[in-house]
């Protein structure tokens, strides 16, 4: 008998029961800690796939930016339907980008932007989508630009984007060589 008069031995009904509750909490803990290694490495790739889309995003737009004004002179040349395929380098790797023009109309306008009757000057708009073509970081970008030309002239004629059109081919572009 013990001193406060009760039986020494353990009750029947519970024994192994410490053990069968630290054995639910180690196994619920590594639950626990599996499951944070997983959700912190999900996290990381997120973010790593964030950084390469929005790398190859601002890559996009200096392309649709040298598409958008080549120089001829001290001038940007006239803006034109033709498709352009330019590399460029994205995190040292050279990615292929497409760049298809599109004119989305005209408007007469004079250059402080109000309508003159009877006069010939016409602002251009356009919409320049680039394309992500070969992505070695599987970012699938596509950007769109709009685009005016002030005094640029009606939109070239025929449209090959309108129905029943075939768009046009893009070249291949040159080779780039990325650090």
């Amino acid at each position: 008998m013990s001193a406060r008069g009760g039986n020494s031995e353990p009750m029947k009904g519970q024994a192994g029961v410490a053990l069968a509750v630290t054995l639910f909490m180690l196994a619920l803990l590594t639950l626990i800690g599996v499951s944070a290694v997983t959700l912190s490495t999900t996290h990381f790739r997120l973010v790593g796939n964030l950084q390469i889309a929005n790398e190859a995003e601002m890559a996009l737009r200096s392309a649709l930016e040298q598409v958008a004004c080549e120089k001829s002179g001290t001038d940007c040349a006239p803006a034109s339907y033709s498709c352009r395929r330019l590399n460029i380098c994205v995190n040292g790797h050279a990615v292929q980008a497409e760049i298809r023009p599109r004119c989305n109309g005209v408007a007469y306008s004079s250059a402080e932007g109000g309508s003159i009757s009877g006069k010939n000057v016409v602002d251009t708009y356009w919409d320049l989508e680039g394309k992500i073509v070969n992505d070695v970081f599987g970012a699938n970008t596509t950007v769109h630009w709009g685009l005016m030309v002030p005094k640029g002239g009606p939109c070239p004629q025929p449209n090959p984007y309108a129905a029943g059109n075939t768009p046009p081919t893009c070249p291949a572009p040159a080779a780039v060589t990325c650090n």
